[in-house]
């Protein structure tokens, strides 16, 4: 018995691909598109969306997974903690000023930045 391929039966909008995949790890589908410009595409261009390797798992998952094996985060924090010893105050004046966009990542990064230099003390 031969199975056909079938077209999707619903049609895909805004240039997200047709037929939807989910990661085996994290389920995130092929239907969230990256980060892209809105205002600079149209609603008939094909979006950049989240890749998949062979064995069914998303670019991010892959990334989270290297991130893990190859960095040696407690050597990153050391050489961040002597970059801070450079510039720490004791007349009460900030020691530097970390920018954020006040979206959750950079609330998220203050919030443990300040925990951090609260060990620190």
């Amino acid at each position: 018995m031969e199975i056909k391929s079938q077209e999707p039966k619903y049609p895909a909008w805004y240039g997200l691909p047709a037929e939807v995949k989910f990661c085996k790890k994290c389920v995130i589908s092929n239907q969230r598109p990256s980060s892209t410009v809105e205002f600079r595409s149209t609603a008939n261009e094909k979006k950049s969306v989240i890749d998949f390797d062979e064995e069914g798992v998303c670019s991010a998952c892959r990334y989270h997974e290297e991130k893990e094996k190859n960095i040696d985060w407690k050597e990153r924090e050391e050489i961040l903690w002597k970059l801070c010893e450079k510039f720490r105050r004791n007349d009460g004046r900030y020691d530097v000023i970390v920018p954020g966009s006040g979206g959750k990542d950079s609330a998220f990064t203050a919030h443990i930045l300040k925990n951090l230099s609260l060990k620190q003390i």
